[in-house]
């Protein structure tokens, strides 16, 4: 457990470490929580991890790297956008529905539309607001509204 200790790079692990040696000198698991920061019950599990996996179970980052259901790598990604994004600059609209069937046919599974807007927003593409104006406002008629509007 000494040497293991060297080999620590962060606190978590430090912290992991010393459950396990608290516990090989008699401490309960109740005592050895509040000394070292974690729950009780999350040192008997850091006890039965290590017991079932060795060294493994203490060093190392124990939370996943994200992106565990995604279908493609954040670089597909990037590339599969790029024409859509040059023709969006160039004046066209990006719109969603097309995209979607284009990424379900390169993905090779169906897609909820929500899983696009979260791509998009990836990607640092925003929704584009709506004009201010209605084409078909009659600016007469909303000045005469305003005007005799009873209070």
């Amino acid at each position: 457990m000494q040497t293991l200790l060297g080999k620590a790079k962060t606190a978590n692990e430090v912290k992991r470490i010393q459950c396990i040696l608290f516990g090989a000198c008699g401490a309960n698991s109740q005592d050895i929580g509040p000394m070292v920061g974690f729950h009780p019950q999350y040192v008997r599990v850091i006890w039965k991890r290590y017991k079932d996996e060795g060294e493994r179970a203490i060093l190392g980052e124990r939370r996943g790297k994200g992106r565990g259901r995604a279908f493609l790598t954040e670089d597909e990604e990037e590339a599969f956008l790029k024409p859509f994004f040059d023709q969006a600059k160039k004046g066209g609209i990006l719109m969603v529905k097309p995209l979607k069937r284009a990424y379900e046919k390169k993905a090779g599974r169906e897609v909820h539309f929500t899983a696009m807007y979260k791509i998009l927003a990836r990607h640092d593409w925003r929704k584009i607001v709506p004009r201010p104006v209605h084409p078909k406002a009659d600016k007469e008629v909303q000045e005469k509204f305003k005007a005799f509007f009873p209070i």
